[in-house]
């Protein structure tokens, strides 16, 4: 049945992913508003989310509701996801994107026509789905290996 699923296929309306969050249909629409999460439209215009959406709002509730975090602090720790490592973005994409050259929100909080690396919409890009995907805990852990992303600056730290 599973291969039926796929996880970044825009299907849910914004009152089906409410209710799966256990928030209201304004909660979902402020996180967009934020720029914490990345809904799909229908051709009339009505949200639609994918499985990985809802587990990035659900990583949104929990930041906000268990760790005290308000939606800046949200949108600083996933900023400081290492998107270009992820996706193994060569150089000469990396430099033109605002989410490596060090932007204070989500690398989809950044985009208005897709990744700079591909073009896709952001439920489907690995990067996006390892957010939903990986435990907070683990993110967290990685996050803290201070050499796994850039400086402000926008360039790589060096190894040593």
């Amino acid at each position: 049945m599973t291969e039926f699923l796929n996880e970044s296929e825009p299907i849910m309306p914004i009152g089906v992913v409410a209710r799966k969050l256990g928030v209201s249909v304004s909660t979902v629409r402020l996180y967009e508003k934020e720029d914490l999460l990345s809904a799909a439209r229908s051709p009339s215009g009505r949200r639609l989310y994918c499985v990985n959406d809802v587990l990035v709002a659900s990583k949104v509730k929990e930041l906000i509701r268990e760790h005290g975090l308000n939606f800046a602090g949200v949108r600083a720790f996933f900023a400081t996801i290492p998107c270009w490592r992820i996706a193994k973005c060569p150089a000469k994409v990396r430099n033109k994107c605002t989410a490596y050259r060090g932007q204070f929100a989500p690398c989809w909080s950044h985009l208005t026509e897709g990744c700079v690396r591909n073009g896709d919409r952001c439920s489907s890009c690995i990067v996006y789905a390892a957010v939903a995907q990986t435990p907070l805990a683990e993110m967290a852990h990685m996050l803290a290996e201070n050499d796994r992303f850039p400086s402000r600056s926008g360039k790589e730290p060096q190894q040593g």
